[in-house]
């Protein structure tokens, strides 16, 4: 095979590849987003995840500290009071929020352990059992676990 042609093959197997993975969607502007028809008397959302009929948000399944993570809350409620020797009912749940870990082992790393060196969606849960604050981390879509020496996410 000559050189042109393995040249030719190698190009066309990384094209072939980098085709592969795949493009990254941009999220669109909504601003700029066109109308869809019958949208000319639609109203903004405002960010307020409030009900309009005026009742309390408990009532409506949203919790404002769990949210999305009622699931994991859960989880980790479950799990704290196994291991304080606690009821449930005793724990409270101080924070439950999205958000990116600098690496693989999502903010609880352990000795002598190597970690994937990339940005990870996740959560942190953080709960106070006997006035003591106890952390849990976990990956978007994965189980919590406890972390006894938490990092900070990126932000």
């Amino acid at each position: 095979m000559t050189r042109l042609a393995r040249l030719l093959l190698t190009t066309a197997a990384i094209a072939t590849l980098l085709a592969a993975c795949g493009t990254v969607d941009e999220p669109t502007d909504p601003v700029d987003a066109p109308e869809e028809p019958g949208d000319e008397d639609a109203v903004p959302d405002d960010g307020d995840d409030q009900p309009d009929d005026g009742t309390d948000p408990d009532a409506n399944g949203d919790d404002p500290v769990s949210g999305t993570y009622g699931d994991e809350v859960e989880t980790a409620v479950a799990d704290a009071a196994a291991h304080f020797d606690v009821e449930p009912g005793d724990i409270e749940v101080v924070t439950a929020e999205a958000v990116t870990w600098p690496d693989g082992a999502i903010g609880c790393p352990e000795p002598d352990m190597m970690y994937t060196q990339a940005l990870v969606d996740g959560y942190r849960i953080v709960l106070a059992v006997d006035g003591d604050e106890v952390a849990y981390h976990g990956e978007d879509g994965g189980e919590p676990r406890r972390c006894d020496d938490p990092t900070d996410p990126v932000e």
